[in-house]
């Protein structure tokens, strides 16, 4: 989601990179995370690691086409080989990599989060170059902005993702009458079947390990330096 992108806001290098998941069958929201940079690949193969040790192995990623997922596609193929013995990738591709504009599903929900609260939220962030109280100039402005801006955003995401995962579905495609999250738990009420397979915690390391970047540089809004003098 790029709604909050420095190309977005035009407010110097600054911006909020958003990266999200979903499970189609169910329409539960799994995980969505600001970052510093959403079109590194090492940081969304870190996002899938996250993502797979907390909610187990899944079968198939479709993801926007891009480079960003070439670790992603990496991580998944050696996942689905070491724990889904059972389902060959012929059988089952590990992997569908669409146009941003043919992957509905998430494409559908960054439209939900912007009606929510993204508009709202970009207009407050935009106040900060209209009122001059920001300035790109200024490295400090950027430090500041690095370390408030994408707690709020989180919040706000983590907001919306529990109001959609317990909401009530009103549509045809799926079950109607329950929220994501109740059919995200109990799918063979449904006539679904969750694959929870999980993943080992030796396979995540040695994947994590391999990532050309480390989380901690994927994931970090600020240098440590600026961090010591905020604590002071």
């Amino acid at each position: 989601h790029e709604k909050l992108n420095f190309k977005a806001l035009w407010m110097g290098p600054v911006g909020i990179n958003i990266y999200g998941s979903r499970c189609h069958s169910s329409s539960q929201m799994v995980k969505f995370m600001a970052f510093p940079n959403a079109r590194c690949s090492s940081t969304v193969g870190h996002y899938y690691l996250d993502l797979v040790e907390k909610h187990v192995v899944f079968v198939q990623p479709t993801v926007d086409g891009g480079s960003e997922t070439g670790e992603l596609y990496t991580c998944h193929v050696v996942m689905r080989q070491q724990c889904m013995l059972e389902l060959s990738l012929q059988e089952a591709p590990a992997f569908v990599a669409l146009k941003s504009t043919d992957n509905i599903p998430i494409e559908s929900l960054w439209h939900l989060f912007t009606n929510y609260v993204g508009l709202n939220l970009k207009e407050i962030i935009l106040l900060g170059k209209s009122q001059s109280y920001f300035n790109p100039a200024f490295p400090l402005h950027i430090d500041l902005f690095n370390w408030l801006w994408p707690k709020i955003v989180q919040y706000s995401l983590d907001d919306f993702v529990d109001y959609w995962n317990n909401h009530k579905i009103q549509t045809h495609s799926l079950p109607s009458g329950v929220s994501p999250q109740f059919i995200y738990a109990l799918p063979e009420r449904f006539g679904l079947t969750h694959f929870r397979t999980p993943a080992p915690q030796d396979l995540v390391d040695t994947l994590c390990h391999n990532i050309p970047k480390s989380r901690e540089e994927c994931y970090r809004w600020v240098s440590h330096e600026f961090e010591g003098v905020r604590d002071l």
